[in-house]
């Protein structure tokens, strides 16, 4: 740096030269020792990069094949390898766990469709059985067993109430039956006096023929007899005609 100065001209010898040439030398010794190091240290660290960048492209790949149970180790002597390392992982684990979610909204309502057809032809008994971590899915097995708990209730109780009915209808036919039966033979022997009594009135009215007072009252009887017959008729109509059929008649 001052090769032109003047001490440097005053006080230069060949002793001087050489302690300063090797005071030169052991510094660029050293120069090249730091560079060397520096240039095996940019090597290693080339090849963690390549490694590491390798490792998670593979992890990413089988990710995207469908595989997210693949994990790399997050060790890494570079942050930024490590913390690639780390997303790649919690990736892979969020979408195991989605695709875990998956498969079990699958398996649940896969059984849900198949209660729905079972109880569609018939049987109902069937029901969804077990739990799932999913909230929804326990909801969902909830209420469709209740739908067909309910209408197992239901239709139940309608059968119930049909066979209840079938039993009413088939006593009230019987009850018709001896109804209608009771009514004829009650039909019979009350018109059978009153045709003898109608018969001997008419026969006393011809007897006691141009009586005034007489033939008015037997007129009477006789009228009165008339209708009691026809009151016996109408009874025993009424007891041969089923609940729908029944009609209001006139009466005296």
């Amino acid at each position: 740096m001052c090769l032109e100065c003047e001490p440097f001209r005053q006080n230069i010898d060949v002793e001087s030269m050489e302690e300063t040439l090797t005071v030169l030398n052991q510094q660029f010794l050293q120069f090249r020792n730091m560079v060397e190091e520096r240039d095996n240290e940019l090597e290693g660290i080339s090849m963690e990069m390549a490694l590491g960048l390798s490792e998670v492209f593979e992890a990413m790949r089988e990710i995207s094949t469908g595989d997210p149970s693949v994990r790399i180790p997050e060790t890494s002597k570079l942050e930024l390898i490590g913390k690639l390392k780390n997303i790649v992982n919690r990736t892979a684990q969020d979408i195991a766990e989605i695709v875990d979610l998956s498969h079990e909204f699958a398996i649940g309502l896969a059984e849900h469709f198949d209660v729905l057809d079972r109880v569609s032809k018939g049987d109902l008994t069937a029901r969804i059985y077990g739990s799932s971590n999913v909230e929804l899915l326990d909801l969902l097995k909830k209420v469709t067993n209740q739908m067909v708990g309910s209408v197992s209730i239901e239709i139940t109780d309608r059968k119930a109430a049909e066979e209840q009915l079938r039993h009413q209808t088939v006593e009230l036919q019987q009850s018709n039956e001896k109804l209608e039966q009771f009514a004829h033979v009650v039909s019979h022997d009350l018109q059978e006096p009153l045709r003898t009594m109608t018969s001997n009135l008419r026969m006393l009215q011809r007897i006691c023929k141009g009586d005034g007072s007489a033939d008015e009252y037997i007129t009477y009887a006789v009228d009165g007899a008339n209708r009691m017959s026809m009151l016996i008729d109408n009874l025993l109509a009424d007891a041969r005609v089923g609940p729908g059929d029944q009609h209001e008649e006139p009466g005296d």
